[in-house]
């Protein structure tokens, strides 16, 4: 049970490492939308921060200012409504960004911010939600974003502290396949010590979790479960 919890905490982090839901991208003066950017992003904490934005990408297959773009779906324009009024289809956007995106992803394996593994995934997921990130307005991203952002997350800084580690070389040792509880041996903490404090870093949320009414989606083929709203 207790390799099981830290095999999910490890994994918590590294998902929360790769999708990175750092607001590094907020200081940009044209205030570009949030949710479009940290859908494909790396931890700013990887050297420099490598962001996987594919609004810059975006914005120059239009031919447009960056802050023209991001005014446009302010006002409730989807990506795709932008192209089409710029003669390009959805089709032809999605030509265009997905070999634009996957550079950004290569330069980021390239410069050790993910691993080879961590990059073919990463490539499989864009390609997968690209199609329905441009159709869909920004509201509506924004909402699916925040909703997101309280999941069940690790703090890493928590994490990290707990451990004798700044963030940055948590996520390094990580980043090299170490598994939480190699770290916390390497670091004398036992798994016991480790799975308390994750225990006590979970609990608020696996509380929530519990009381939180789901629905269960009764069309055939679509078994998954979906968070009541109401």
């Amino acid at each position: 049970m207790n390799k099981y919890i830290s095999r999910i905490a490890s994994a918590a982090l590294l998902i929360s490492i790769m999708t990175g839901y750092a607001g590094g991208a907020e200081a940009q003066e044209a205030k570009t939308p949030d949710p479009v950017f940290t859908e494909f992003e790396v931890d700013a904490n990887c050297g420099q921060g490598h962001h996987l934005y594919f609004m810059d990408e975006t914005a120059k297959i239009l031919n447009m200012d960056l802050k023209e773009l991001a005014s446009q779906m302010e006002q409730g324009k989807t990506i795709v409504s932008i192209a089409q009024s710029k003669g390009m289809t959805d089709k032809q956007l999605e030509k265009k960004l997905i070999p634009a995106i996957d550079k950004r992803v290569d330069a980021a394996v390239k410069e050790g911010c993910l691993t080879k593994e961590q990059g073919t995934t990463m490539k499989s997921n864009i390609h997968a939600r690209l199609a329905k990130v441009i159709n869909t307005p920004l509201s509506e991203l924004r909402g699916r974003h925040a909703h997101h952002g309280k999941g069940h997350r690790l703090n890493r800084e928590e994490i990290a502290k707990f451990l004798g580690l700044t963030p940055d070389q948590l996520n390094q040792e990580l980043r090299q396949g170490k598994s939480l509880a190699e770290i916390a041996k390497s670091k004398g903490v036992s798994e016991k010590q480790l799975v308390d404090k994750l225990k006590e870093e979970l609990t608020p949320d696996l509380e929530k979790f519990i009381h939180r009414k789901i629905k269960i989606d009764g069309a055939p083929g679509k078994e998954a479960l979906k968070h009541d709203h109401s």
